[in-house]
């Protein structure tokens, strides 16, 4: 086994292989990145650093925002080495600061979460790595107009594999997410679906029926399950095209999910040998040490790549219903959800309570991430309370209530509402006890739609 191991390691990471795809995609990753970081800067310095709270995540709520003139400078500057990477040219430390910098955007507050924008921190590490650079660049194309030799310089094969596996690992999980009971049940696309589509009556009328439901609900499952498979098969990925085309366009007409459908459709590059006719000319050896530190990045990257979603399936709630594992799990486009959320608080001495209303303090994009994620509410009680405490409260009492609609099941209470939740404690290692458990007898579609929960006191409810 250690012996298959090595050859592994060696004969096939470190194979030479033609660079070109990678060279192509590296152009319209940098465009993407432009794209995204332009969107981003309004949102964060127009809306973002106006609120009063963040909704940060577990290990890095010590990352803070710059004051607005910094971020916009930073976003500046982002911008630019976005597009210095879409050239190749001062690719690395380009590139190392698109990483640092979009992750500490992405990192700020989860109300800005998108699986694209974690799919992007990552890739965006691991082309620090890669020697995306050697073609379809300004440095290639100079060296291309003084040398008429028909080769050019090869990569070693693990550099190509690890952007295609963090690309499969998406559709793979995102499959393996889909394996639970509403979703083979048609839901939420027998809600979704039913809606005054910009299509003919026809098509709007069948996509209205349970079978449309059935029939994207099982073709997506499989879609997710056996494209990873087509997509490292020299053959039957040009059978995967079609496929990926249909799905990838269809998602951005029915669903606004920004630009990730046309980045992984620019993904597929990634697959297809497109320098058939310049062979690779070998590179340098790699020395065995850094074989060995090249393999056990290799190895323990995707480790955590395999293992980390899977946590989804540990808690005891469903993910759907606690947001516990809903992040960095793969997790979407599987639930429509509707919460209404309230807050209350008071000094002990006090006889009447205060209902707070959070478009105060964050904004509806914020709100809407952070009613997905329970757990994070638990920061936001104690924020309440600590400002209570310095303007003179002894003893803060800040009660949160929150209903919930999964799949347009009946409302159920989320949450103990007997607790203190200043009092409560925030435990990351351990799912929140606060958390009522689902009740797994209300079947999907069976709710009435009607919210027994007076909102006249806070505007706070959201549906995704």
């Amino acid at each position: 086994m250690i012996g298959k191991a090595k050859i592994f390691f060696s004969e096939v990471l470190f194979k030479p292989v033609n660079p070109s795809s990678l060279g192509l995609f590296r152009v319209f990753y940098g465009g993407f990145m432009i794209y995204e970081f332009a969107e981003l800067k309004e949102y964060v310095l127009e809306y973002l650093l106006q609120t009063k709270f963040y909704f940060t995540y577990d290990f890095f709520h010590w990352i803070k925002p710059l004051p607005a003139e910094y971020m916009q400078f930073a976003f500046d500057l982002s911008l630019i080495a976005a597009f210095l990477v879409m050239m190749g040219w001062m690719y690395r430390i380009s590139q190392v600061f698109i990483f640092l910098s979009w992750t500490y955007i992405f990192l700020l507050d989860k109300g800005h979460y998108n699986n694209h924008y974690y799919l992007y921190s990552l890739l965006s590490f691991l082309l620090i790595f890669i020697d995306a650079h050697k073609t379809f660049s300004i440095i290639s194309f100079w060296k291309n107009t003084k040398n008429t030799q028909t080769t050019v310089a090869a990569i070693p094969y693990w550099q190509l594999l690890c952007l295609q596996l963090q690309i499969v690992i998406v559709y793979f999980y995102g499959g393996i997410a889909k394996l639970n009971a509403d979703w083979l049940k048609g839901y939420p696309m027998k809600l979704w679906l039913v809606d005054d589509w910009p299509f003919p009556q026809w098509l709007n009328d069948f996509l209205a029926t349970d079978f449309a439901a059935y029939l994207y609900s099982y073709g997506g499952l499989a879609f997710d399950l056996i494209i990873p498979l087509m997509l490292f098969h020299k053959k039957a990925r040009w059978w995967a095209i079609p496929a990926l085309l249909f799905f990838h366009v269809s998602n951005h007409f029915f669903w606004n999910i920004g630009s990730f459908p046309w980045f992984m459709l620019a993904a597929i590059l990634l697959f297809f040998d497109i320098g058939k006719r310049k062979a690779p000319k070998e590179f340098e050896p790699y020395p065995m040490q850094m074989k060995k530190l090249v393999a056990g990045f290799f190895m323990v990257y995707f480790s955590v790549q395999a293992v980390y979603p899977l946590r989804q399936f540990f808690y005891p709630n469903n993910p759907a219903w606690s947001g516990e594992g809903q992040f960095f799990s793969w997790r979407m486009m599987l639930v429509d959800t509707v919460d209404g959320i309230r807050f209350k608080i008071k000094d002990k001495k006090d006889p009447n309570y205060f209902y707070v209303d959070m478009g105060d303090y964050v904004t509806f994009k914020q709100f809407r991430k952070g009613s997905r994620t329970p757990k994070s509410l638990l920061k936001f009680a104690h924020h309440l309370r600590n400002i209570m405490i310095e303007n003179g409260a002894t003893a803060p009492i800040v009660k949160m209530e929150i209903y919930k609609s999964v799949n347009a099941r009946p409302y159920a209470l989320l949450v103990d509402t007997s607790l203190n939740y200043a009092e409560a404690e925030y435990n990351l290692m351990q799912p929140a006890y606060w958390i009522m458990p689902f009740n797994k007898e209300d079947e999907p579609g069976t709710g009435t739609g009607n919210l027994d929960l007076d909102l006249s006191k806070t505007d706070s409810i959201s549906r995704y």
